[in-house]
């Protein structure tokens, strides 16, 4: 099997539009040619290094409801990309609580298009100057094995030469993908600043 078929869908497979990713994954979505089904391809678009300005995000979203009848719910972008975004709303910075499942809270920087507030997400892991837009109404899970520990030979232990340790592996057979990719998105190649102004900056992950 193509080793891109093994892979866990993530974000910059489900938000596109088969243009651009990379070319370690597979153009389609789960085996459908997304060139002939156009209501499975996110929007995309890329600001080749450009400054993100107001006008420019607002036609992102306006460009997904068009297609989709639907606005994203949520931003996802490096912590980089969000400094940019917070820029432009300088005069009327908005930080709205939130409450997730298990009692978790948090207050998160929201734009609002017109059709709702739309919070941004921030993850250290995300690809730098990228903004990915997401219903989390429609991202979902497929499951066809949870994760368990494997066993070997009857035991879920097993030493590794020449150590006094043992080691377990944990597997499990599962997925992400979205049921409406066409209200999905991504906005690449933002300019920012990934060193926040110090060249040396050097996160340990």
């Amino acid at each position: 099997a193509d080793s891109a078929n093994l892979a866990v869908c993530g974000l910059d497979q489900i938000c596109d539009d088969g243009t651009t990713i990379p070319v370690s994954l597979d153009t389609n979505y789960f085996g459908v040619n997304r060139a002939t089904t156009p209501q499975l391809n996110g929007f995309v678009r890329n600001l080749a290094g450009a400054a993100l300005d107001e006008a420019t995000l607002q036609d992102f979203f306006d460009a997904i409801g068009d297609t989709s009848g639907e606005t994203p719910d949520c931003m996802v972008m490096h912590r980089s990309v969000r400094s940019r975004l917070a820029q432009l709303f300088s005069a009327d910075r908005r930080f709205v609580p939130q409450e997730f499942k298990g009692g978790w809270k948090g207050e998160y920087l929201v734009y609002n298009p017109g059709d709702g507030d739309v919070h941004a997400y921030v993850d250290r892991l995300a690809s730098y100057r990228t903004i990915y837009f997401l219903n989390k109404d429609y991202m979902k899970k497929a499951v066809l094995s949870p994760a368990h520990l494997v066993e070997y030979d009857g035991s879920i232990l097993r030493p590794p030469s020449n150590t006094p340790m043992w080691q377990w592996n944990i597997e499990a057979y599962l997925n992400l993908f979205c049921t409406k990719p066409n209200t999905c998105g991504k906005m690449i190649d933002i300019a920012s600043d990934a060193t926040y102004g110090d060249a040396t900056f050097r996160p340990e992950l």
